[in-house]
This record gives structure tokens, sequence and C-alpha cells, in this order.
């Protein structure tokens, strides 16, 4: 006889899923190590950043200050060589009310005797004759000026042409040449020193300087002082009504500001 089939045995439950390995976990969760890596990694890079981006600044700061504008040649300036004049191509120039000193650069151990300067009312020519010949200055002058009192001279030191030309008329001028560029005239100078006048002139002007100071003082100007000296010697002259008395000269007021 056949026997029956042995019976089929239970189904065996799906196996539980495998913990995630040591691997898996630190290539997808956050390991406190990788994190401090990777945190110092950017916060080195950070300071690294900071540190260019300064010495880029400190760069540009140090460029924009040696990087100075170039100044117009025209310019005033307060120099002496450059007084109410300026810096030319081939010549610098400074004037006065009366006066303009113009100071030509020449090659080294250059004579008067190898240079032929020229002054007119209204040119200035300034040329090299030796070793050979050169012009340095050849215009007409931007206003007339006095022949007789103008003169020049060879500063060997400097190695210049100095040129000193007397104004006609006291009057600042824009440029040496015509056709120049002229400079900033509501930049000038135009104080005069007190030497520069006559001695009336300079009696006067001290005199009003004085006065003027006094009056700041509160104390008599030097014609009161006048007045002052000619009253105190006729307080007790014959006939004087003040005579016999104190001298008090706020009795008699002569210029009426006292």
């Amino acid at each position: 006889s056949h026997l029956p089939p042995p019976p089929l045995p239970p189904s065996l439950p799906a196996p539980a899923p495998a913990p995630a390995s040591d691997s898996n976990s630190q290539q997808g969760g956050s390991d406190p190590q990788a994190t401090s890596a990777s945190a110092a990694t950017k916060e080195t890079s950070k300071e690294e950043s900071t540190q260019n981006g300064a010495r880029s600044d400190k760069k540009k700061k140090k460029k924009a200050t040696t990087d100075k504008p170039k100044k117009d040649p025209t310019d005033f300036n307060l120099s002496s060589d450059t007084y109410n004049g300026g810096v030319m191509d081939n010549y610098r120039w400074s004037q006065t009310m009366t006066d303009l000193e113009i100071r030509v650069p020449i090659p080294e151990n250059t004579s008067a005797k190898q240079l032929k300067v020229e002054i007119a009312n209204e040119h200035l020519k300034v040329v090299i004759l030796k070793p050979e010949r050169r012009v340095l200055l050849d215009g007409s002058l931007l206003k007339r000026i006095k022949v007789d009192d103008s003169m020049w001279s060879v500063e060997k030191e400097t190695n210049t042409v100095y040129i000193n030309l007397e104004k006609t008329k006291e009057v600042m001028w824009g440029s040496v040449f015509r056709g120049e560029k002229a400079i900033d005239l509501t930049k000038v100078d135009v104080t005069r020193n007190i030497n520069e006048f006559d001695e009336e002139a300079q009696a006067a002007i001290e005199r009003v300087t004085h006065d003027h100071h006094m009056k700041m003082l509160g104390k008599p100007t030097s014609g009161q002082e006048k007045a002052y000296d000619i009253l105190k010697k006729a307080w007790d002259a014959p006939g004087s009504p003040f005579k016999g008395t104190p001298f008090d000269p706020s009795k008699v007021n002569v210029t009426g500001t006292w």
C-alpha cells in the first residue's frame, strides 16, 4: 500500500532586516569626529579668506596712498621758485605785483659767455650758443616790461639762468608768454612787503597800523597823542584858563574821540 506524503513544514517568518553596519552609519549618519574635522576645515578656509581679504584691502589702501594725483604744472603754489607762478616744460616762474622771476635750467658748467639773453619790452629769448646752438626760450610776453630795470644772470650752483623782469603796471600776470595756459588768478597772493614802498608810503602805513592797534586797545592814536602833547605844553601857558590847576586832558576834548 502507498503511504500518504509527509506534511509540509510551516512557513518561516521573513528574516528581520540586519542592523546598519558601522560603515553604513558613518556614510549616512553624522559622525562627531567627521563633523568636527569638516567644521575645522571650513573655519580654516574662512580665516584664510579673511586674511587674504585683509591683505587685499591693505594693498588697495597702500596703492591709493602712493598713487597721488598729478598736479597741473600751472597750479599756483607758495614755493620760492613758483610763488604766484608755475612750473612749465622748460622753465619755472614766480611773480609779485611789481616783477617776474624766471628760472631756466641749463647744462652743467654753462657760462654766461655761452648764452644770449634778449630782453625786449614785449619779448624774451634765451639761446645757448656753445657747444651747439639751442633755443631755450623764445616768445611774446603777456604784457610790457621795463627793459632798463630788468636783468639776468647765471646761477652756477643750480645750473640755472635767472631772469628778473620789471613790470610796467602793478598787476598779476596769468602767464609769462602769450598763448600759454594761465594760472588761476583768484588764488594768487596779492599782498606786498612794506619794503617795496617808498619811505613816505612806509611811514603812512606804519602810522595807520599803529593807530588801528591803539584803537583796538582803547588808547589814543598817534594824532590824539600829538594833540595830547600840545595840550600838556599849553596847560600852564600864560592866558590859559587851566593855569595853576592839575593837568587833566579829559576837560578838553580836542579830537572828539576821547
